[in-house]
């Protein structure tokens, strides 16, 4: 080979390598949900370089060196740091874990739409999943009262009625991934429904304070409180896969509680699957033995109805601690199915399955006649059945008319009896209330940017 083909030959690869590096960018995508990610800032440690991604996601990084430390970093996402040589390694495509922040100051859904906390015109509590297992409540009812942020009515052990400013019932709305619950047989009167909601798989909770009519409907008068489950996390790239298992159980000397829950996700590329199970068994209420020596009886039982014979009689309760028959049983599933084509579009398949054993209910089986006897011989809340599924479609684009599209088809099937029979009579009153539920909703957001020139 002669020396003029050799220096051809070396100019040609420095001029590649020259083409190369110029005009070099990385593309930046959420972690779990494959998003391009905007408003990325990109620096070195002496803070003399620095980037931005735009709205593809995408970041120039030709002003940084080789030897360059590149800091990545977004106040909803983990702060990461690589070198020039490390991207190469990664194909110039970076993906950002989220941090979530005790604050609670990003990622919220008042209007339908993720908007941050500053922006909100009303008071509203977050309870993320974080807060949950610190919390470690038996029941949904129990995750909004330990806050300490919410009264919640309790008429027997499987139950809970959430009051906000004095409203509560028909008057405050439950939402759970996008979808009311809300239906015709809700009453004025205390409700019970939010206890269909498994607490082990909530990712976030959000509650609003003050009426939501004018988004929600007019059952929003005193407040919403929308229930988030996790969700199925996508893999990075078509060569992984995304898997996570997490289980506990639990169990509780008050009520001799056991718990038992399982859920498992798997997810690539562009489709990921979230599966959930948990079984709780609650026994009868066991009240403390420390009391006031002014009421030293204060919540003690001693009287409860049986059958002898085919009688109804008052047993003595040979523990007056122990509020008999309050205890049920309660399975919870969940099945959701998350597909990505692109980074535009989603498809989300939810669904969930709510199942109880009969809930006796303390209060009515605790009342007595102006004689001393019982009053009610039976009242408890048949198995309360909740059947949810929707489809959840969300498009994105930078279209005049509109930058996102919501759709949610729902169904729901709602089973709730109610059975009552006086001490000593023979007649049972039996209210059963099924109700099937389908709704749409479809909600489109445009942002608008206005200049004023003074």
């Amino acid at each position: 080979m002669s020396k003029a083909s050799s220096i051809c030959i070396v100019l040609a690869i420095n001029i590649f390598t020259f083409l190369s590096s110029f005009g070099q960018t990385i593309t930046v995508r959420d972690s779990s949900t494959n998003e391009l990610l905007e408003n990325i800032a990109v620096f070195n440690p002496q803070k003399t370089k620095s980037a931005l991604s735009n709205n593809r996601g995408v970041i120039k990084i030709d002003a940084f060196d080789d030897n360059d430390i590149i800091i990545f970093q977004h106040p909803s996402y983990k702060t990461v740091h690589y070198t020039k040589d490390q991207l190469k390694a990664l194909n110039y495509r970076l993906h950002l874990s989220h941090h979530i922040r005790l604050l609670k100051e990003f990622v919220l859904s008042a209007s339908r739409f993720e908007e941050k906390k500053t922006d909100i015109p009303f008071r509203m509590e977050i309870i993320d999943h974080k807060q949950i297992e610190m919390l470690n409540p038996q029941t949904s009812a129990d995750v909004l009262q330990m806050t300490g942020k919410i009264m919640v009515q309790k008429s027997q052990m499987g139950g809970g009625s959430p009051i906000i400013r004095g409203f509560e019932a028909n008057k405050i709305l439950l939402v759970v991934d996008g979808v009311r619950m809300n239906n015709a047989i809700y009453r004025s009167g205390h409700l019970q429904n939010i206890i269909t909601i498994d607490n082990a798989i909530l990712e976030r909770t959000e509650i609003i304070f003050g009426p939501g009519s004018v988004v929600y409907g007019s059952d929003a008068l005193g407040g919403v409180m929308h229930f988030y489950t996790k969700k199925p996390q996508l893999a990075a790239n078509d060569t992984s896969v995304n898997s996570n298992l997490n289980a506990y159980t639990r169990y509780s000397s008050a009520n001799n509680e056991q718990t038992v829950h399982l859920d498992f996700q798997f997810g690539f590329r562009k489709i990921g699957f979230l599966t959930s199970f948990t079984r709780s068994d609650f026994g009868d209420l066991r009240m403390g033995q420390v009391r006031k020596k002014e009421y030293p009886d204060f919540g003690k039982v001693f009287y409860y109805a049986g059958r002898i014979n085919g009688k109804d009689t008052m047993l003595s309760n040979d523990n007056p601690n122990i509020h008999k028959y309050t205890g049920y049983s309660q399975d919870n599933l969940m099945q959701k199915i998350l597909y990505r084509p692109n980074e535009f579009l989603n498809f989300a398949l939810n669904f969930q399955y709510s199942t109880s054993s009969n809930i006796p209910r303390f209060d009515k089986l605790n009342d007595t006649l102006q004689g001393g006897g019982l009053k009610f011989a039976e009242w408890y809340y048949g198995p309360q059945k909740r059947l949810f599924t929707s489809l959840n479609t969300n498009f994105k684009t930078k279209s005049k008319w509109f930058d996102e599209s919501n759709l949610v088809l729902a169904f729901q099937k709602v089973d709730e009896d109610r059975i009552t029979r006086k001490f000593g009579k023979p007649d049972k009153i039996n209210r059963e209330e099924d109700v099937k539920v389908y709704s749409m909703n479809l909600d489109f957001t445009k942002k608008f940017t206005f200049f004023f020139f003074i």
